[in-house]
């Protein structure tokens, strides 16, 4: 998966990932699902999920979670690459 820092300050980060948009609305929802099952844990207050900006903020603690390092455990994921073909 791959991802472009739009804005990032203690505890907020937003990301544009630019297959969202070529993405079928039903397959968004399936892809908020598995990262909210995934890789909700402490540290990541919440997730949103915009797929007509190819968005998504995500809140999170500083104090627990390297967020540069989380996102690029979730950019290996397979499940994303499956996605966006």
């Amino acid at each position: 998966m791959f991802y472009k820092i739009i804005y990032h300050s203690a505890g907020k980060i937003k990301i544009e990932v630019p297959f969202l948009k070529k993405v079928p609305m039903k397959e968004i929802n399936k892809f908020s699902e598995y990262f909210t099952k995934k890789y909700m844990h402490e540290g990541i207050s919440s997730v949103f999920v915009n797929p007509l900006t190819s968005r998504i903020i995500i809140f999170y603690d500083e104090k627990i979670i390297n967020i540069i390092d989380f996102l690029d455990e979730v950019a290996k994921d397979q499940v994303f690459s499956d996605i966006k073909r």
